[in-house]
Order: C-alpha cells, then structure tokens, then sequence
C-alpha cells in the first residue's frame, strides 16, 4: 500500500475510486484528472497510469485451457486482464493482469473486478 501511495503521490493523482486484492493488486481512478492507475507488487511487478481522454475503449480478456477427459471437456481459466486500447492506432493496446491461474489456483471475484473496471473505465470515457 505504501508503494501505491508513493506512486500516485509522485504523479500528483488522488483516486476517488478504488479497490485492491490479494495484497497484491490495485486498480484506481482519479476522475478528476481523468487518470487510471494499476498497480502489480508480485514477481513481475508494474506500476502503470493511463490517460483516460487517450483511450478508445477497455474489455476483458479471458484466457483458458482446455482439459478433456473421458467425462469431457473443461475449459479453466489461465488468465484475466484488462485490455486498454487506445485512440491512436501508434500506441499498442496493454494487459493489466488482473488473475493468473500461474500465482493463484483458485478465483476470489476476479471475474466481478474485471467486469466492473472495464465499465467504469469505459463509462469515464463517454463523459
């Protein structure tokens, strides 16, 4: 936490909207300055602010594995994240993970977390 606050300490944000997981996770946004913020403390740590007025549009992606058995198949969720894409067609779309099936075997909300950035985000931006 004291590492996020530093972050949007040094870029001047103050999220009014906010939400963290697994101690590990955190996602913001400053409607203010129209600024989203993410935040990863694990192994491959990231700490990113997006521009929201540079935005085109944010959606989940899902990725699964498929386990067949003689019962059938089963599809399992690998990863979840956010995708940010943007206005102008120079500047690649990015993932903010949001669930690895690689850190955590089982999901805790992250499909409801996911969700509900994505409609935020994109809500922020028809404003």
């Amino acid at each position: 936490m004291d590492k996020f606050n530093g972050f949007i300490s040094e870029l001047k944000l103050n999220p009014n909207i906010r939400e963290d997981w697994r101690n590990r996770y955190i996602l913001g946004m400053d409607e203010q300055s129209k600024t989203l913020v993410y935040c990863n403390f694990g192994e491959k740590g990231s700490k990113i602010a997006v521009s929201l007025p540079e935005v085109k549009k944010a959606a989940v992606t899902e990725d699964f594995q498929e386990n067949g058995n003689i019962a059938g198949t089963k599809k399992i969720l690998e990863n979840l994240a956010l995708r940010i894409e943007f206005k102008s067609p120079a500047k690649p779309a990015i993932q903010l993970p949001i669930y690895s099936a690689e850190d955590y075997s089982d999901l805790l909300g992250e499909t409801v977390i996911a969700s509900k950035w994505a409609q935020l985000i994109n809500q922020q931006l028809t404003n």
